[in-house]
């Protein structure tokens, strides 16, 4: 039906036209890309027949990986179904406005797209320009502009500034020095029997950090028993 449909309003004949998947797509067309590996020029295009390869399709709602290996005919087969989740950039998006409406304590970037579209817009696009600049190598401080008309619509809501209004948030700490401080969640519990008595009793910590998850180990000294802990983010 898509290609009968295709063909009568793009002219496309139904023999030149397969429906694929976005991963399997974008593996197609980057077999054909040049890309620099250890700074020689190479080409997935020059994969051989028995080699398999992963693709990461981070798009804007969602990230779909998959896995193919190139067939003798040199067409590709599906090796793993494409899966992923809810991860896109767009995620990032909705966790800003989450953000902003937290600490405004209402729908404050609703109000601003209602009354003030164009100051809208043009936030999101300086969002944009900075989260596509942000790298793990990074670790400098990001900042972006308020609109005043957003500050403004705050400050008529609450009755405060929002320079105020931040004051009485967990995020007017930056550096918490304890788990008890503004800015703090609780992610998990490890519980640490120790053996023995007395104050002399240690334990030592050690968190090991991957992709969405941290592993957090803890051995106790004089036993050496070691006691694990593992936090998912996407759980």
């Amino acid at each position: 039906m898509v290609n009968i449909c295709q063909e009568l309003t793009a002219g496309i004949k139904e023999k030149k036209l397969t429906v694929a998947l976005e991963p399997e797509a974008a593996s197609l067309f980057c077999r054909h890309l040049p890309v620099e590996r250890s700074g020689n020029e190479t080409s997935l295009g020059k994969l051989k027949a028995g080699q398999r390869y992963l693709v990461l399709d981070a798009g804007g709602g969602t990230i779909d990986i998959t896995v193919h290996e190139v067939l003798q005919s040199m067409d590709v087969k599906e090796l793993f179904k494409a899966s992923g989740g809810a991860w896109g950039g767009t995620k990032v998006d909705e966790a800003f406005k989450g953000f902003i409406n937290d600490i405004a304590g209402f729908d404050a970037m609703g109000d601003l797209k209602r009354k003030h579209l164009d100051d809208f817009i043009d936030l999101f696009r300086r969002f944009e320009n900075k989260k596509r600049s942000i790298s793990p190598d990074k670790d400098s401080k990001t900042v972006i502009p308020l609109p005043l008309s957003l500050c403004s619509l705050i400050e008529n809501r609450q009755g405060r500034a929002l320079c105020d209004i931040i004051k009485n948030t967990s995020y007017a700490s930056s550096d918490p020095m304890y788990t008890t401080n503004p800015g703090c969640t609780r992610v998990g519990k490890l519980s640490v029997p120790l053996s023995g008595s007395g104050l002399d009793r240690w334990a030592s910590v050690r968190f090991i950090f991957g992709g969405t998850e941290i592993d957090v180990e803890a051995t106790e000294e004089s036993t050496g028993k070691v006691h694990n802990l593992n936090i998912d983010f996407l759980v």
